[in-house]
């Protein structure tokens, strides 16, 4: 009876416990949905960060929720340096916390640790903008931190930066919290406004050395890491200490390859500390130690390197001055010193504070190749000293020393190489072409003393004085053996004193010759020597010397230039009229060949002025000696928009003419002197407009030496067979004559001789050299007389050409077939009859018998005027 009471009792109590657990779990699960979901409440939150605060943790928390698993996790958590929650520190996604949950029925909070699975921890860089602004993101953070009493213990802290893995371990002292401590004192709030803008600065220098951090990349297997150790004060933060190791495999940094990095680092109050740095790659090693200043932004280093160390400055400092410097093995470099962060950084000027030092073999900039290359350098705030630099190149050493500052550059060098070599270097384009112009061989000895000074590093910008001695050289492709002078640089303006240019035949002196590359003009000021003039012009204006090549001489006279040259070339684009303005003189003992009608004359001591002004070349009070006699004239050249224009006016006197009729091929004997004055006017267009008068006079010559008339010797040699040997001498001979429309007119020509007096005048065509002349011969004396029956048969017409003359008679020339060769029997026909006429004719007549008889010299004629 019993037993059936208590079983549906108990059977009641089953049911009932059953409906309380049901409803127990209902409760519990809508409440742990609701926590989830919905999250504690305001007091709640303010439980929580309360705690931290305890444990020196300024926090703020969005959402507090409890997970079923997990427990209780904080989300969106801001934590912050100071307790008004102005600085913040960073956010962190969601931290899960370790409390003890009988805790939570008794309404009390402990925080026994808390863990952090695989979040997302956001740091902003301006901790006034908090989340508005940059921001440095670690991904996969991960960490447990046990909070014991006045501590807190950082088990393990593991993140990823860019890709490389972050350790972080270690403990911090919590103290004993005050709750008499005023942190919205106002000097805690002035040194919190001071703090705020240290911690920005500090921020933005980390972020800036870890913005190449994005673009590094790593291959499988390098496992870039960096492992920290952290001690310190939750008090004060600015006193924690971090110290850690960094290391890596291969990585690359855009086209900068390494084989491997490591480090030992330490974070300190102010900044940061890099020790032990070993960086490999091909080329060598950096071994090295940073030490950097947050609050003064400093940056201390030291290091040795034998890396690529260019390569990776291009990489990391883009700067097309850098791409041009290529070395064929990487240079050694030693330096100490600090940069300056908080400055802005110039190539010029850079800021730093250093010593160092730079040794390298080849290299190759801009297509030069060095041997080597070294120097000695420090950099102080303002101020740049690079001593004992040194080039090597194959051609010889350069040596300076260069000083920057606030008063500009100032340097010194002495060159024992090619100044070729710096012509790719050099900005001004006329210095550039002025040092390729030069011809420098393997015996070319080179020793140049520069000092100057400039606003800027930039060569164009620089004074410059110096001592220039170059020896077996050349310029403008005219050799020279030694060239001495003092130099003075400025602005593209090349000015050469106390110039002393020698050569195998002799030497140039020159008080200053000036080069302007910018308006191409070269002025020269008592300037004077004993080489070629076209030689010597040509060294500085070569164009101007092909102008000079005329005057042949066989040894270098003596000769001075004063004046301006333009050295525009003829290939410049729209050169504009010339702007020569100078004057050559030359004299002295030496000879010079000279083209006149196709034949070279010699000329002894020949002297005269050269003088050049814009268009216009004049030859004035030109002489000299030619064929024993004298020549002088007077030239004229002037370019006009037709083309040039030649006037030319020459006098002749006491010329040997048997020395010229062998130079123009006559076979002839004879004597005799040539004298004239002749003026031509002409321009570049051809001999069809070439206008000339003159007159020429020959006393005591064989008229009939010249190739156009020594035909006409045979037939009165036949004709006058024993009448005088010395027919043919001409006591005198005068030619007038014109040019005209292309052709030689002969106004004049008269000849006598002991035997005969000649007359004529023709043409000869300038172009076809055609003849078109005639001559009428007079016997002198009884002859004459006697032969009046045969005056017309020495009348004669020449034809042909100045190659081949044809002479005729103008009587037989109307006969077939009958030729000068029928004169002779003619003539002597007629002498013979006329002796049985006469009965005996002596076999020379009276007065022909005698020698010519030598006339007085006189000057040379003047052209008559018409």
């Amino acid at each position: 009876m019993v037993e059936t009471v208590i079983r549906p009792a108990m059977r009641r109590s089953s049911q009932v416990a059953l409906v309380i657990f049901v409803l127990v779990v209902l409760v519990g699960a809508w409440a742990a949905y609701y926590a989830q979901g919905k999250g504690f409440t305001h007091r709640w939150r303010n439980i929580v960060t309360e705690e931290f605060e305890k444990r020196g943790i300024h926090a703020s928390i969005r959402r507090l929720t409890l997970d079923p698993l997990r427990g209780l996790i904080a989300k969106d958590v801001m934590l912050y340096e100071d307790p008004a929650h102005e600085i913040l520190l960073m956010r962190i996604s969601q931290i899960a916390l370790d409390i003890n949950l009988s805790d939570l029925e008794q309404r009390r909070f402990t925080l026994r640790a808390f863990e952090i699975r695989s979040a997302a921890i956001t740091i902003p860089l301006d901790p006034v903008r908090k989340l508005q602004g940059e921001q440095l993101v670690l991904d996969q953070f991960s960490a447990r931190v046990l909070m014991p009493p006045d501590q807190i213990e950082i088990v393990r802290a593991e993140a990823f930066i860019h890709g490389v893995g972050l350790r972080l371990s270690g403990s911090l002292f919590r103290p004993p919290s005050n709750p008499d401590r005023d942190d919205l004192s106002p000097s805690l709030g002035q040194q919190q406004s001071t703090r705020l803008s240290e911690v920005r600065q500090q921020r933005e220098l980390i972020a800036n050395f870890l913005k190449p951090l994005q673009e590094i990349s790593f291959p499988p297997g390098s496992n870039p890491r960096v492992d920290i150790q952290v001690q310190g004060d939750t008090a004060n933060l600015r006193a924690i200490r971090l110290a850690g190791a960094l290391r890596s495999g291969p990585f690359r940094y855009r086209t900068y390859s390494a084989e491997s990095l490591a480090a030992s680092l330490r974070f300190e109050r102010d900044g940061i500390i890099v020790r032990e740095l070993e960086l490999r790659d091909g080329g060598g090693k950096l071994q090295a130690e940073f030490e950097l200043n947050l609050p003064k932004r400093d940056l201390r280093f030291q290091f040795t390197s034998s890396i690529d160390a260019f390569g990776l400055l291009k990489t990391m400092v883009p700067n097309p001055a850098l791409n041009e410097l290529v070395f064929y093995e990487p240079p050694l470099i030693e330096s100490s010193g600090v940069w300056h962060l908080s400055q802005p950084f110039s190539w010029e000027l850079p800021p730093l504070q250093a010593i160092g030092s730079i040794r390298a073999e080849r290299a190759t900039s801009r297509g030069v190749i060095f041997e080597a290359m070294s120097a000695n350098f420090s950099f102080d705030k303002n101020k740049l000293y690079l001593r004992d630099g040194k080039l090597e190149h194959k051609t010889g050493v350069l040596t300076c020393d260069i000083m920057r500052d606030e008063q500009g550059v100032r340097f010194r060098s002495d060159i024992r190489l090619h100044p070729t070599v710096f012509a790719p270097f050099l900005g001004l384009e006329g210095t550039r072409q002025f040092l390729k112009r030069w011809t420098l061989t393997d015996q070319t000895a080179v020793f140049i003393n520069l000092e100057g000074h400039g606003p800027t590093l930039a060569p164009e910008s620089w004074v410059t004085t110096g001592v220039i001695d170059l020896r077996n050289c050349g310029l403008n492709q005219h050799p020279i053996d030694q060239l001495q002078c003092d130099l003075y640089f400025e602005k593209g303006v090349h000015n050469f004193y106390n110039v002393v240019i020698r050569r195998p035949e002799g030497e140039i002196s020159g008080q200053h010759i000036q080069i302007d590359h910018d308006s191409q003009l070269c002025r020269f000021r008592n300037v004077r020597g004993k080489v070629f003039p076209a030689q010597a012009v040509g060294w500085f204006a070569p164009e101007e010397a092909a102008n000079l090549l005329v005057y042949d001489f066989a040894t270098p006279p003596q000769w001075s230039i004063e004046g301006t040259i333009d050295t525009r070339l003829p290939s410049d684009t729209d050169p504009g009229p010339l702007r020569h303005d100078y004057t050559i003189s030359f004299a002295g003992d030496s000879t010079a060949h000279y083209p006149v009608v196709g034949k070279k004359i010699e000329l002894v001591r020949p002297s005269g002025t050269v003088v050049m002004k814009g268009d216009s070349v004049h030859l004035r009070g030109f002489k000299a000696e030619a064929l024993d006699g004298t020549v002088q004239a007077e030239a004229k050249m002037d370019m006009t928009e037709e083309g040039a224009v030649y006037e030319v006016d020459v006098q002749l006197a006491g010329i040997d003419f048997e020395k010229l009729a062998r130079i123009y091929g006559s076979g002839h004997e004879t004597g005799g002197e040539l004298s004239g004055r002749a003026k031509f006017h002409s321009d570049d267009t051809g001999l069809k407009n070439l206008r000339a008068e003159g007159l020429a006079r020959v006393e005591r010559g064989n008229i009939f030496c010249l190739p156009t008339f020594g035909p006409l010797s045979k037939p009165l040699a036949a004709a006058l067979p024993r009448l005088h040997d010395g027919f043919n001498m001409a006591r005198q001979a005068e030619l007038r004559f014109r040019i005209r429309d292309g052709k030689f007119i002969a106004e004049h020509l008269e000849a006598e001789t002991g035997a005969f007096h000649l007359k004529g005048e023709g043409t000869i065509g300038m172009v076809d050299q055609a003849l078109a002349l005639e001559t009428t011969v007079n016997i002198k004396g009884p002859a004459g007389a006697l032969l009046v029956p045969v005056a017309k048969l020495l009348e004669f017409e020449g034809t042909g050409t100045l190659e081949e003359p044809v002479w005729r008679t103008k009587t037989l020339g109307r006969v077939k077939d009958a030729t000068l060769g029928n004169v002779e029997n003619i003539t002597q026909s007629t002498l013979d009859a006329l002796r049985k006429v006469g009965g005996a004719l002596p076999k020379r007549l009276p007065g022909l018998d005698k020698e010519p008889v030598p006339p007085v010299p006189r000057a040379a004629p003047a052209i008559p005027r018409k």
